[in-house]
C-alpha cells in the first residue's frame, strides 16, 4: 500500500476533515456577526462620537477566534478553536485604538 492510500484509510484524518467542516461553518457564522458588530459600532458612533468599548472588546476577542480557526483550517495549528478550548480574550480597552 502506498502512502497515500495509506494515509486516506486514517481515521484521525477522517475526523479532522468533520471538524473543518464544523469549523468552515462556524465561520461564516462568524462572519455574520462581525458584520453585526461593525453596523452596532458604527450606530454609536454615530450617536456617541466614539465606539462601545465592550463591542471592541468582544470585537478583538472574536478576530482571534477567526484567526484560531483559520489555522486549524489551514494546519497551521493541530488545536481545535472554542468550543473545543476556551474562548480567546480580547486587548483590554486600552490597548485598542479608539
Amino acid at each position: 500500500m502506498n502512502q497515500a492510500e495509506e494515509n486516506t484509510r486514517k481515521q484521525q484524518q477522517w475526523l479532522r476533515g468533520l471538524y473543518m467542516l464544523l469549523f468552515l461553518l462556524i465561520w461564516h457564522i462568524a462572519e455574520i456577526i462581525v458584520i453585526g458588530l461593525a453596523v452596532a459600532q458604527f450606530l454609536f458612533a454615530i450617536l456617541s462620537g466614539k465606539g462601545n468599548a465592550n463591542l471592541m472588546l468582544f470585537g478583538s476577542s472574536m478576530s482571534q477566534y477567526v484567526r484560531q480557526i483559520v489555522n486549524y483550517l489551514s494546519y497551521t495549528a493541530d488545536k481545535k478553536p472554542f468550543p473545543f478550548d476556551a474562548w480567546p480574550k480580547g486587548e483590554s480597552d486600552t490597548d485598542i485604538v479608539s
